[in-house]
C-alpha cells in the first residue's frame, strides 16, 4: 500500500512539474524492450510519459496499448500493462487492442464518452 502511495505521489510531481505538450499517440521505441523494466523506468522513458501523463490528469481519459499481431508484441503489450498497472493506474482505463496495421506498440490516450 505504501509503494502504490509512493508512485502516485511520484506520478502527481511529475505532472505537476512537468512541462509538457498533451500527446495522443506515444510510440514505444524498440530499444525500451532491450532494457531491465521496472515502474521507475516504464515512467521515466521519455516515449510513454507524455501519453501517461494526461492519464493522472483527467479522470475521462483511457490509455490504449495497440500492438501488431505477433506473439512477442502482444507479450510486451501485456507486460507494459502490468507496469502501468502496478503504478496504481486504473485497470479500467488502461486497455490492450491488437491492430494488425501497427508495426510497433503504441499508446494513445482518448476521452472516455
Amino acid at each position: 500500500m505504501q509503494r502504490r502511495f509512493f508512485m502516485l505521489l511520484i506520478l502527481s510531481s511529475l505532472l505537476l512539474a512537468a512541462n509538457f505538450s498533451r500527446a495522443d499517440i506515444c510510440p514505444v521505441g524498440d530499444d525500451f524492450w532491450l532494457s531491465p523494466r521496472s515502474g521507475l523506468s516504464v515512467l521515466d522513458n521519455k516515449d510513454i510519459r507524455p501519453c501517461v501523463l494526461p492519464l493522472l490528469s483527467d479522470p475521462k481519459q483511457i490509455l490504449i496499448i495497440s500492438y501488431p499481431s505477433n506473439d512477442e508484441a502482444a507479450i510486451y503489450a501485456a507486460e507494459l500493462r502490468q507496469w502501468l498497472l502496478a503504478l496504481a493506474l486504473p485497470s479500467s482505463r488502461v486497455l490492450l487492442k491488437n491492430i494488425p496495421a501497427n508495426t510497433s506498440i503504441q499508446l494513445e490516450t482518448q476521452t472516455n464518452p
